[in-house]
């Protein structure tokens, strides 16, 4: 027989009896109050407390109010960031977009050509040749492709020339 756990179990039987025995008299007492409010000598007191209950009420009303009122504004300015950004990228993209255009804009006429076009469509002058892609280099030893700039062939391990 365990005695700590009959001892704890008894314990909290007393506590729940003990819990109804006050919620017991909580209702008699405002039964009691109800029938004369003005006999008892803590009316005063009763009332100080209702007042400040409904005064602390109206403070939490209002801290719930601002709060929202707070998330409301976060979310505005969050809205207005993200459209901004995104207002930004569309520029930049439009932005890319006419300096791509640009590159086959006819100097004598001023038509947009279709990208890798040579010559105007428009009016036949030759445009600006686009820059040659970089040359590509080649180990002298193997054949392997390398970057510019590799001091030594990653396929055979020969040093490069300049």
């Amino acid at each position: 027989m365990d005695f700590d756990e009959l001892i704890l179990g008894e314990q909290d039987k007393i506590e729940e009896l003990c819990r109804q025995e006050l919620e017991l008299y909580v209702q008699i007492g405002r039964e009691a109050y109800e029938q004369n409010p003005e006999g008892w000598s803590q009316s005063a007191e009763l009332q100080q407390l209702q007042t400040n209950l409904t005064a602390a009420q109206e403070a939490l009303d209002a801290l719930k109010t601002e709060k929202e009122a707070a998330e409301a504004e976060a979310a505005r300015i969050a809205a207005e960031e993200e459209a901004a950004r995104i207002a930004a990228e569309e520029e930049a993209a439009r932005a890319a977009a006419e300096a791509e255009a640009e590159k086959f804009r006819c100097q004598g006429c001023g038509t947009v050509n279709p990208a890798g076009t040579r010559f105007c469509q428009e009016c036949g002058a030759p445009l600006a040749a686009p820059p040659p892609p970089p040359a590509k280099k080649f180990c002298g030893n193997c054949g392997t492709e390398i970057a510019p700039g590799v001091r030594f062939c990653g396929g055979c391990g020969a040093k490069q020339p300049g």
